[in-house]
């Protein structure tokens, strides 16, 4: 008996013919295979010896997903004397005998699946189009020459007989899994499922799928997220870095959405222009002692932010790092004659908003408050939270794009940022207008 699962020919003891009775091997051979996983997916039907006077021998079906194995039907009777041979075969196969076998269990396979309802190959749809199984492959992956009017033909048989690319057959095919890595900073925050939920789609209208790993703010974990997702296949890796980390170098393509100031970066929100409108637009309100706040100054996007408002404010600003210590009372603030704060993120700025309210402070009137990023309470607490939005679609697609590029061996894109918006609400203005809110460089993306 030869166990085709196995990378060489292996002896199998098939001393015992089978017990079945005929109807429990007509039973057998009619019943779905589909059930068991896809034909594509199947390592092997071990069913037989191949051999010019007697026909198969029983053996084992074993499923590629590592399964129990399934014992299944002799297709002929077994004499003594085939029996006998079969004893005395070692571990050879001739190759004519192995593709015999496998020839038989993939039509075997192929004819009943379908009748169960499997979804179309490419070779059904060549078939029914009267076409190569090249053509087909070109029309539907949109490479080589193939006519606009036929590549439309094909698609709509493809569509008719529900046809459905085999991501197991495209990666031995191509290499590649189709899974891109993404490692964020910490789910907990509120921008960052928002930014997953971009990449996600952005991956899915390119055919790939995303798996997600929470780096939960340390180098170590951060490394250890990146190592396990190179290990489970991931073609190539987006990274939101963890403040104070370090982006490593690993042996797969690489796209760093952070910050200008960091040299790793790849593409990101123009958080320096951001800041600017912050200030631009706190200055028109008739604000000039204005407190800038932020988490941590070992934060690239932080650093960037609080530049941008630095350069439009002004070198003699305030800024007050948390990190560093806890912001003042409000009174305290008052009687300083600060009249605006400007954050360097909605996490500081909301809470605050609060904090100002339970002192007895008027928003907009007495302080006026300003976030970053635009969570999605912050349009709904009042007064309604002024703050910056990225456009998170847009830094999902440049990401991917480079991505796209390092895989298909083109020179590595370089660093961008993206345009942001302003959004205007009740905590800095009475009269709060998002339907023509201030943006920076609408029109495209800008060197960083």
């Amino acid at each position: 008996m030869v166990n085709a699962v196995a990378p060489g020919p292996i002896a199998t003891d098939m001393t015992s013919p089978t017990s079945m009775s005929p109807e429990q091997i007509a039973m057998d051979l009619t019943s779905p295979l589909a059930r068991y996983g896809h034909p594509d997916d199947i390592a092997a039907m071990v069913r037989f010896l191949s051999d010019s006077e007697a026909g198969f021998i029983t053996g084992h079906c074993f499923g590629a997903n590592g399964g129990s194995a399934m014992p299944r039907a002799a297709l002929a009777p077994v004499s003594g004397a085939v029996l006998g041979r079969a004893r005395r075969i070692t571990a050879v196969c001739t190759e004519r005998a192995l593709n015999r076998v496998t020839l038989w269990h993939h039509r075997l396979i192929k004819r009943l699946t379908r009748r169960d309802g499997m979804t179309a190959t490419i070779h059904d749809i060549a078939r029914s189009m009267g076409v190569s199984i090249a053509t087909v492959s070109n029309a539907l992956s949109g490479k080589g020459r193939v006519s606009e009017a036929l590549k439309s033909r094909i698609r709509h048989e493809a569509d008719r007989q529900g046809y459905a690319p085999s991501p197991s057959a495209r990666a031995l095919r191509t290499g590649r899994s189709g899974v891109i890595g993404l490692v964020l900073p910490d789910i907990a925050n509120p921008l960052f499922p928002a930014l997953a939920q971009a990449i996600e789609a952005e991956a899915q209208a390119r055919g790939q799928g995303v798996l997600i790993a929470d780096s939960r703010g340390t180098n170590e974990a951060q490394d250890a997220a990146l190592d396990r997702l190179v290990r489970q296949g991931a073609d190539a890796l987006v990274l939101v870095p963890r403040r104070g980390t370090r982006v490593p170098t690993l042996g797969v393509p690489m796209a760093v959405i952070d910050a200008a100031s960091n040299p790793a970066n790849s593409i990101c929100a123009d958080h320096i222009a951001g800041g600017r409108l912050v200030i631009a637009h706190l200055r028109a309100q008739g604000h000039a002692r204005i407190l800038l706040v932020g988490q941590s100054p070992s934060s690239h996007v932080q650093t960037d932010r609080i530049a941008g408002m630095t350069h439009a404010a002004g070198g003699d600003t305030p800024v007050h790092w948390l990190d560093d210590a806890p912001l003042p009372p409000p009174e305290t603030l008052a009687a300083q004659g600060i009249t605006a704060i400007a954050t360097t993120s909605d996490l500081i700025a909301l809470p605050l908003l609060t904090r100002l309210q339970a002192a007895g402070l008027r928003l907009p009137r007495d302080m006026a408050v300003t976030g970053f990023d635009n969570h999605a309470f912050s349009a709904l607490v009042a007064p309604g939270l002024t703050t910056v939005a990225q456009d998170l679609r847009a830094i999902a697609s440049g990401a991917l794009g480079r991505l796209a590029a390092q895989l298909d061996s083109h020179p590595a894109l370089p660093p961008r940022t993206v345009p942001v918006q302003l959004l205007r609400r009740g905590s800095t203005t009475t009269h709060p207008d998002t339907t023509h809110p201030d943006t920076t460089h609408p029109d495209k993306e800008t060197p960083a």
